[in-house]
């Protein structure tokens, strides 16, 4: 399967491992932002739980895809099946950048910027990567070069509550992704759904 394919019909945001991490954390069905000891931790994990419940591409025509090491680092947990399993792997896809060129890509932004192993690699993917138009990353600051214009034009940087705002989420509205049966979440208090005017949370 082709990424180009898919992304004719919407968006492809690629989330990096951080982001993903925080989806998988918020929506375990045990965590509840209430629970929370920071409240800006709180809003962030709130944030990406509804970036993936509400990034739904029959909802949002959004595709969220993660690297392989994203989607590796969420699933050790025997919990994350459901929330962060689903998510293609943009490596996987038949279009994908060779394996060398993302490599040798990753060892230049090491070398001359100075970027992070992790944050390195995932822009590498989307800089290789044609139809990814966005990454989703806890610190955009952490993708930045120290060169201006080196990203390519169609490609943003968002941090989770700018991904949030583009979904437009109207108050009160409950996302279209099944919660898994059985799970702690069905029976939670859904603090996922942003309060309708009035109310309080």
């Amino acid at each position: 399967m082709r990424l180009a394919e898919l992304s004719s019909s919407g968006p492809v945001a690629l989330l990096e491992p951080g982001v993903v991490r925080d989806i998988a954390a918020a929506l375990t069905g045990f965590w509840d932002p209430s629970l929370e000891d920071h409240p800006d931790r709180a809003e962030e994990l709130v944030a990406a739980a509804r970036l993936r419940l509400y990034g739904d591409r029959d909802r949002s025509g959004w595709l969220l895809v993660t690297t392989r090491q994203g989607h590796l680092a969420a699933t050790r947990r025997a919990d994350a099946d459901w929330s962060v399993g689903m998510l293609a792997v943009a490596e996987d896809f038949d279009d994908a950048p060779a394996p060398g060129e993302v490599d040798a890509l990753v060892a230049q932004y090491r070398r001359e910027q100075g970027i992070d192993a992790e944050a390195a690699r995932t822009l590498a993917v989307a800089v290789l990567f044609e139809p990814i138009e966005m990454v989703v990353c806890r610190l955009p600051r952490a993708f930045r070069h120290e060169r201006a214009g080196d990203l390519p034009a169609r490609l943003e940087l968002l941090d989770v509550f700018e991904a949030v705002d583009r979904l437009a989420i109207a108050p009160g509205e409950r996302p279209l992704v099944s919660l898994p049966i059985g799970s702690a979440l069905e029976s939670a208090d859904p603090w996922w759904i942003p309060p309708s005017s009035g109310s309080v949370g």
